[in-house]
């Protein structure tokens, strides 16, 4: 079953944020997805964080800029 995560994001400069992010974007597809964060530029790294939703493989929940 679909759930909401948050998004937590860090910016070129060391900013850090989050974006809630609605179990809508799920429906199409349950194993990906694509999202964009709007006024959000320069990312070096998401982790996408369930809270008190579990996840089966959290090894996929990273993502690094390569830059």
């Amino acid at each position: 079953m679909p759930a909401p995560v948050e998004i937590a994001y860090t910016l070129k400069y060391g900013t850090t944020g989050k974006s809630h992010v609605s179990p809508e974007v799920w429906l199409k597809d349950l194993t990906s997805t694509t999202i964009q964060l709007k006024d959000v530029k320069d990312v070096t790294k998401l982790n996408i964080e369930g809270g008190i939703f579990m996840d089966a493989d959290t090894s996929n929940n990273s993502w690094i800029s390569k830059k």
